[in-house]
């Protein structure tokens, strides 16, 4: 119950972080171009050194189990998602089956389960949420991207290897692994851009939104579906599953991973929905209507896994 408290307490400070980009993009003092510049910076330079510099931690082999952990359960997440997908979206190849299964698979924990982990958990939350966004860009940038494309091969397998993100965690661990730590002159101003990772996110985050039609929004129950999917089957599925690993795991670990599978849909939807031509505006309506829902669905799932 009082994880589910925290967690709540957290996303209503999001919610008041988002509510600051959406005023600030309703009465234009934060432009379309504006934001996507700020979504440019949060990916390519605010995310990265987020995750560097999680790594900046002494050296133990319990930390270093922890993390073997992380991305054990973060395989299993995408694992318990591509079943569930199979057999409720990709099975019966409906209309936008690809958009439905890129958003059932993949959440957003890049902007919403960084700032949670971190908000629970400090540093340890992020280094733990790490392992999920690395497993995350390696499936995604492979297979995620082949569900569009519709081919795979060594060109898209190596590329997902070339990211920022991935990148930052590659050189966070040997960091980690050979005690290489940064003097303070250069730790201290990269803490100071980590710290502003989760304003600048939500920010982004509401600026979306405040794009978004709401009248449109609600009209197609599909998006629905979909978003209960992302929000609540995932995340419960996965839960029961983890089952008799309590009491064997680390229990923030355990919690930081029902975080990971709980957030709502990723923004790579309409960006591959752009790219390759597929509804933009529904792969967007999904990923607005499950992000609106996650500021009770989480808390929800959080508060059902205390009681499970």
């Amino acid at each position: 119950m009082e994880v589910a408290q925290i967690t709540g307490f957290q996303i209503i400070q999001l919610i008041v972080m988002m509510a600051v980009g959406f005023i600030g993009f309703k009465t234009k003092i934060i432009t379309k171009e504006g934001n996507k510049l700020l979504s440019k910076m949060i990916l390519y330079v605010f995310t990265p050194v987020v995750l560097f510099v999680s790594y900046q931690k002494p050296f133990s082999m319990q930390l270093l189990n922890d993390l073997g952990v992380c991305f054990l359960l973060s395989i299993l997440i995408f694992v318990v998602s591509f079943i569930f997908a199979y057999f409720t979206i990709v099975k019966k190849h409906g209309k936008n089956f690809e958009i439905e299964e890129i958003e059932v698979v993949f959440s957003n924990c890049g902007f919403v389960g960084i700032p949670l982990a971190a908000a629970l958990f400090g540093d340890y939350g992020i280094l733990y949420v790490t392992s999920f966004i690395t497993i995350f860009n390696l499936v995604l940038w492979t297979y995620g991207i082949s569900i569009f494309s519709g081919k795979f091969g060594k060109k898209q397998f190596f590329k997902a290897f070339i990211n920022p993100c991935l990148i930052a965690v590659f050189l966070g661990f040997i960091f980690f692994i050979f005690q290489i730590k940064l003097p303070n002159l250069l730790l201290a101003p990269l803490q100071s851009v980590s710290n502003s990772y989760v304003p600048l996110a939500m920010i982004i985050i509401g600026c979306s939104l405040a794009q978004a039609s709401f009248s449109d929004l609600f009209k197609n129950k599909r998006v629905f579906l979909i978003s209960f999917y992302r929000l609540i089957a995932i995340p419960i599925i996965y839960i029961i599953v983890c089952i008799p690993l309590r009491g064997l795991v680390n229990e923030d670990i355990l919690l930081v991973m029902y975080i990971a599978a709980a957030c709502p849909a990723a923004a790579t939807g309409p960006m591959f929905s752009e790219i390759y031509d597929k509804d933009t505006v529904y792969a967007s309506s999904i990923v607005c209507i499950s992000t609106i829902f996650s500021a009770i669905t989480i808390p929800a799932i959080m508060y059902l896994q205390s009681m499970i």
